[in-house]
């Protein structure tokens, strides 16, 4: 059992690795220890900071990065996160407000290292598409109401996926361990799913398999093609997506 003063020595530590790692911001830092709260947190400007805490969502405890933007999602992390990835977390929101710049790539998508999907999603987003969600290293996220957000825990086995909103469609971008590239797209008029034929649309050959390996398309692709919208997609039939495997939430994020 964690004690009380295990998750002070923690903290301590966390805060540490933040000023020996981030020393332009040790001015800053804080660590909040009082009536059963531990905060470490970067001061901002006024009452504002940036601040790392465990959070309780449902039956679970996460790591949760609370942003000082209103109704803002907050960032979770799982508990076994490492200190010098916490703490980088934090330096990049607080870097971000102190500058008054967006937040970077990977951490804007909730992630700690590049990967194709964070890159998907810079590329979509820098052409105007509103990524809802990045799922790739950390699988954890929350969704719901703001005010009673709720855990979702996906599995890394399952691939990474991302979702985005386009003017005309809603899309998930998938990328399987086996299958490669899938793209599943849902519009209104539809009342349903369809699957984007990949192989088709990228190379005008029929595939036996749904999805196109990893190695055959590049990510640049893969954003030219979903960009152009729907009516260059070669899509089959709507039907109705199974759930991803997630270990905590019962709905999709």
């Amino acid at each position: 059992m964690v004690t009380a003063l295990g998750i002070h020595l923690h903290f301590q530590t966390l805060e540490q690795t933040l000023r020996e790692r981030h020393p332009e911001l040790a001015e800053r830092v804080r660590f909040h220890d009082s009536e059963g709260l531990m905060l470490l947190k970067v001061l901002l400007s006024g009452t504002q900071s940036v601040g790392l805490a465990f959070v309780r969502m449902g039956h679970s405890i996460v790591w949760g990065l609370m942003d000082p933007v209103l109704n803002s999602e907050p960032s979770l992390w799982p508990l076994n996160t490492p200190n010098d990835v916490l703490v980088d977390a934090l330096h990049a929101h607080a870097s971000a407000h102190l500058a008054g710049e967006a937040l970077s790539s990977p951490w804007r998508w909730n992630e700690s290292e590049p990967s194709e999907m964070t890159e998907l999603a810079d590329l979509l987003d820098v052409r105007g598409v509103s990524v809802r969600r990045v799922v790739a290293g950390n699988g954890y996220f929350a969704y719901g109401p703001r005010h009673a957000p709720k855990l979702a825990v996906f599995d890394a086995g399952e691939g990474a996926f991302l979702k985005a909103e386009f003017a005309e469609a809603f899309v998930r971008v998938s990328l399987k361990p086996t299958l490669g590239w899938l793209v599943d797209v849902h519009i209104p008029r539809w009342g349903g799913w369809g699957r984007v034929d990949l192989a088709w649309c990228l190379r005008s050959a029929s595939s036996p398999t749904p999805g196109v390996p990893r190695a055959d398309v590049s990510v640049e692709e893969l954003a030219d093609l979903l960009c152009k919208g729907p009516e260059a997609w070669d899509t089959e039939p709507p039907w109705t997506p199974p759930e991803p495997a997630a270990q905590t939430s019962q709905r999709r994020g």
